[in-house]
C-alpha cells in the first residue's frame, strides 16, 4: 500500500480492491485519471504517465503499473471519448484497406487534452518533476509520441507498446527536415532521447511492420530507441512489463536507479 507523504486536499481515496496501491482520483484535472504518488519524496520523484489504448479506461493499464518501481508518480488518464461497445478512445479510427485511419484534428484535439493535464499536475498534486515519461499501449502510444515530438525538452523518456506512429506525424516530420534555408540544417527534436518500444511479432491489428515503421522514424530523429519483439498478439504481456520496468529502472530513479517490483499479469487492450 503506498502512503501520501503529506496530507493533501481535494483527493479522494480509491476504494477498490483490484488497485488498493492507487489511491487518489483527484477531481480537479482536466481528464479522470488514477494516480499512484512515489513512496517518498514524490515531489521529487519523476512522473510516468500511463495512456491506455481504445477500448481501455484509466484501469486497463493497472498491471503495467504493478510491474513498475515504486520511486514513481504514476498518472493513468481516461480517454475522453466512450466508444459505443463500451470503454474508452483517445479518437476514433476507421479500419480501411490502406491501412487505420484517422483525422488529424481529433488526435490534435486529444494531445491538447493531455497537455492541459500534464500542466495542471504541478498544482494540483505539487509534482515538480525533474523528468517526466510518457508511455502508451495502442492508440495510446501513437499519442504518446506525438506529445513527446510537441515537447521533447520536457521529456526523460518514451515507451511505445504494440503501437505505431501516425501517419500524419511522419508526414509532417518529412516536411519539416526541408530546410527553411538553403545550407541550414534542422536538429533533430528527439536527440539521445530514449526510447523503449515492445510489439508483438504476432499482432494482427498493427502488424510488425509498424515496429519497423517506428524504429526507423525514431532513429531519423536520433533518438536512442531499445526495440524488444515478443510472441504475443494485440497485448501488453507480462513479458513486455518485465522488459519495461527492467529498461526503466536504471533511468528514473531520482538519485541513480531504482528496483523494479514484481512482475505482473497484464492483460490485452484494444486498438
Amino acid at each position: 500500500m503506498f502512503q501520501l507523504s503529506a496530507p493533501m486536499p481535494d483527493l479522494a481515496p480509491t476504494a477498490s480492491d483490484d488497485a488498493p496501491e492507487l489511491l487518489l482520483q483527484p477531481p480537479r484535472l482536466p481528464l479522470a485519471c488514477l494516480v499512484r504518488r512515489a513512496r517518498h519524496d514524490a515531489e521529487r520523484c519523476p512522473v510516468l504517465l500511463l495512456i491506455h489504448g481504445a477500448g481501455g479506461d484509466e484501469r486497463a493499464l493497472l498491471p503495467l503499473a504493478r510491474a513498475l518501481p515504486e520511486g514513481l508518480n504514476l498518472v493513468l488518464p481516461r480517454a475522453p471519448r466512450r466508444m459505443p461497445r463500451g470503454g474508452f478512445m483517445w479518437y476514433p479510427v476507421r479500419f480501411t484497406l490502406d491501412g487505420p485511419q484517422v483525422r488529424a484534428a481529433q488526435v490534435d484535439s486529444a494531445c491538447a487534452q493531455l497537455a492541459a493535464l500534464l500542466r495542471r499536475l504541478p498544482e494540483v498534486l505539487g509534482f515538480a518533476p525533474p523528468r517526466l515519461y510518457l508511455a502508451g499501449f495502442s492508440q495510446g502510444g501513437a499519442l504518446a509520441a506525438m506529445l513527446a515530438l510537441q515537447r521533447p525538452a520536457a521529456l526523460a523518456g518514451l515507451a511505445l507498446f504494440g503501437a505505431r506512429l501516425l501517419p500524419q506525424l511522419l508526414e509532417g516530420r518529412r516536411r519539416a527536415r526541408v530546410p527553411a534555408r538553403r545550407g541550414e540544417r534542422r536538429q533533430p527534436r528527439l536527440e539521445n532521447l530514449p526510447v523503449f518500444v515492445a510489439h508483438g511479432t504476432l499482432d494482427e491489428v498493427l502488424p510488425l511492420h509498424h515496429a519497423a515503421l517506428a524504429m526507423r522514424a525514431l532513429l531519423r530523429e536520433r533518438a536512442r530507441p531499445t526495440l524488444r519483439l515478443h510472441p504475443a498478439h494485440h497485448e501488453l504481456t507480462v513479458a513486455m512489463a518485465a522488459d519495461f520496468a527492467q529498461w526503466l529502472a536504471p533511468r528514473a530513479g531520482p538519485l541513480g536507479g531504482l528496483s523494479p517490483r514484481r512482475t505482473p499479469s497484464c492483460g490485452g487492450d484494444a486498438a
